[in-house]
């Protein structure tokens, strides 16, 4: 009988938790394609102590992936003796320190002194949380943002309007930036805003409490999907994954002048999106503009798909494999 190759995760929460369902989900289903046993315990209950360690006593996987989840010191070195290959998987969310309790950060940062020397892989999503924590003792890091979504769209003539998905922690950015923006486009361009505190219609502007119905139903209509990012030590960061749901459905993205863009675009930033030159509203009124002009022809898809290719769930699932 052949031995099933077994990999186990414990993971922020379910999948209503967008980094669980996208940075945990999606490659634990390449992994199970690829003939792998995949197994999953959310931090989510009170009781995920005892159950991740049953797991792991039972189970014996091959690769324990804990993500975003840093236990206290002595249960990381249990983890790490009873596991072959053990990953430590944070995106951009995490904050050490930034828009947090001082206190509780410090309690964070000591835990992951002990975690993530102990880890074979780190996986994050930004290079500035992998030199986080290059220098709290992690020995190989690797920057992986995405993955990227399925395609689920193609270009339809009729498209019309600008999207911005987010969430209420983020909604400033768009406010102080494609508000003003907005003011300078003609006056039959509008606004829809997926990620608002509450339902609210302005001039110009829908914000929307954001669901994942909605976000589907906005991103097939819109045309021009915009990702502004304040310059602070927490947005700095965040890695622009609303840029790849934007692509998927071939929405043109209008991005920032930053260095998580440049690396998720790579070589097909120009291609594909559209840069702002600063933060003012001109600058971002003159980028939509272009953007609304860019075709999504054949070298445009050709050139998303590589960028999916690039960050593919598959990609990343053989990185957290080894």
């Amino acid at each position: 009988m052949r031995n099933v190759r077994r990999v186990l995760a414990l993971t922020l929460g379910n999948d209503a938790v967008a980094s669980s369902r996208v940075r945990i989900s999606a490659p634990l289903a390449t992994m199970r394609r690829d003939g792998w046993s995949a197994g999953r315990v959310s931090a989510a209950s009170r009781a995920w102590p005892l159950f991740f360690l049953a797991e792991i006593i039972f189970s014996r996987p091959e690769v324990t992936i804990v993500q975003k989840v840093v236990p206290p010191g002595w249960f990381c070195k249990v983890i790490a003796s009873l596991s072959h290959r053990l990953v430590f998987e944070c995106d951009d969310a995490i904050q050490l320190g930034y828009n947090a309790d001082p206190r509780a950060a410090m309690v964070i940062a000591k835990r992951l002194r002990i975690l993530l020397p102990l880890c074979d892989c780190v996986t994050v999503s930004n290079e500035q949380l992998g030199e986080d924590f290059r220098q709290l003792g992690a020995r190989a890091v690797v920057v992986f943002p995405g993955p990227a979504p399925k395609i689920h769209a193609q270009f339809r003539d009729g498209r019309e309007g600008i999207l911005w998905l987010g969430s209420p922690s983020t909604l400033a950015n768009v406010q102080s930036v494609v508000y003003p923006a907005l003011e300078l486009l003609p006056t039959n361009i509008e606004l829809t805003v997926v990620g608002a505190t509450e339902d609210c219609d302005r001039e110009r502007i829908a914000e929307r409490i954001w669901s994942i119905g909605l976000q589907r139903a906005a991103l097939a209509r819109a045309r021009v999907g915009v990702a502004p990012q304040a310059v602070d030590e927490w947005s700095n960061r965040k890695a622009f994954y609303k840029v790849l749901e934007y692509l998927a459905s071939a929405v043109v993205p209008v991005v920032p002048e930053h260095r998580a863009v440049r690396m998720l675009l790579g070589d097909e930033l120009e291609i594909v999106a559209v840069t702002a030159s600063d933060d003012s509203g001109t600058a971002w009124a003159t980028a939509i503009q272009r953007a609304f002009l860019v075709e999504i022809d054949e070298q445009w898809t050709t050139a998303r798909d590589r960028i999916f290719a690039r960050w593919s769930a598959e990609r990343l699932g053989r990185v957290m494999l080894g």
